[in-house]
């Protein structure tokens, strides 16, 4: 008898398991599609802020962004537009760069934290995206969560990895985005800054508040905080979400 009941509950696991993946997979190639084809209808006068822990190669036709976390170097950070026919186009720029640049945006700001399973282009795609649906200036955490050589569970797992390895780098995003909020003038009138973290960049915010005393040196940064399909345990989820 118990050993009919333990067959049952292992046969419901796998079902459940495999719809998972499958309602996964789905959203998955859905939500890429619909980025693909929202970045073909911008324009070139559109542009959006980009940094990265991603390990780059400077080739002489162009920027290549591997999987890997950058851990010997800070963030990378780079302004990122399109081209005539739609393709996107990376500039590394600077800090004094980036502030300078900005400064001239009266309008409200937004900092993405992507999720899993996104390469550097899906990320910027996903930016371009946000920031037409939704008329604001957005900035993208392009962090390192596609491992073209794994799948599924594996490649999850070494995303969640990657998120451990770089957070000092995320507390350095915090650090750039309050100096950021505290020197540009359009905050000093009507402009906000919002934070939208997606699935499993999600897992950011809950590491920094679960383990690192630096949210006490931050003043308030973010007028909205935006926690969307957060991939996180729902398990004591109002210890770190309050």
């Amino acid at each position: 008898m118990n050993y009919s009941k333990s067959k049952g509950g292992s046969q419901k696991f796998i079902i459940k398991i495999f719809l998972l993946i499958l309602i996964g997979l789905l959203n998955n190639n859905f939500s890429q599609a619909q980025a693909i084809d929202s970045v073909s209808n911008l324009n070139t006068s559109n542009t959006i802020y980009v940094f990265t822990n991603r390990n780059i190669d400077t080739l002489p036709e162009a920027l290549s962004f591997k999987n890997g976390v950058n851990d010997s170097l800070g963030l990378t950070i780079l302004k990122v537009t399109l081209n005539d026919s739609g393709k996107i186009v990376n500039q590394l720029i600077n800090y004094e760069d980036f502030t300078t640049q900005t400064s001239k945006i009266e309008s409200d700001w937004l900092l993405f934290v992507h999720g899993d399973n996104k390469t550097y282009n899906q990320s910027v795609k996903r930016g371009f995206n946000i920031q037409k649906t939704h008329n604001i200036n957005v900035i993208v955490f392009s962090w390192s969560s596609r491992d073209p050589e794994l799948n599924g569970l594996k490649n999850l797992n070494q995303s969640k990895r990657n998120i451990l390895k770089s957070m000092d780098h995320f507390i350095e995003l915090l650090g750039i985005m309050e100096s950021f909020k505290t020197t540009n003038p359009a905050f000093k009138r009507n402009a906000n800054l919002s934070l939208l973290l997606h699935s499993l960049g999600n897992l950011y915010l809950e590491n920094f508040i679960r383990t690192s005393t630096h949210s006490k040196n931050f003043d308030t940064i973010f007028e909205n905080v935006i926690i969307n399909s957060a991939a996180a345990d729902q398990k004591k989820h109002e210890e770190w979400v309050d």
